[in-house]
């Protein structure tokens, strides 16, 4: 992170963007999943998840993004993964540089 601080924002040259304008919330899911966007003037996360597993469990975090909330909460956060997923990516030839040895599985 400080190696991209270091080097500085640059302007882009000026084009066209496209974006949504949200006006009302929107929901997309299944029974298992679901994400929910809420119109908002500031750039705001807030997700809840239950992993199933006892060391971990069900869990809620919310943040409003800034550059700062960037580089103290979300550019050193590490992921993780179930002992389970891990032996199913390898046998599909995916995940290939992780390992035991290299990532936290549970």
């Amino acid at each position: 992170v400080q190696l991209i601080h270091d080097a500085g924002v640059h302007e882009q040259q000026r084009t066209t963007r496209r974006f949504l304008l949200l006006r009302k919330p929107v929901v997309a899911g299944d029974d298992e999943k679901a994400a929910k966007l809420v119109p908002s003037r500031t750039f705001r996360i807030t997700y809840t998840i239950d992993f199933q597993h006892p060391l971990i469990s069900d869990q809620s975090y919310g943040l409003v993004v800034s550059e700062r909330s960037f580089q103290k909460e979300i550019a050193r956060a590490r992921t993780f993964g179930f002992k389970r997923d891990v032996e199913k990516l390898h046998a599909a030839g995916l995940a290939r540089g992780g390992s035991l040895d290299n990532a936290v599985v549970l």
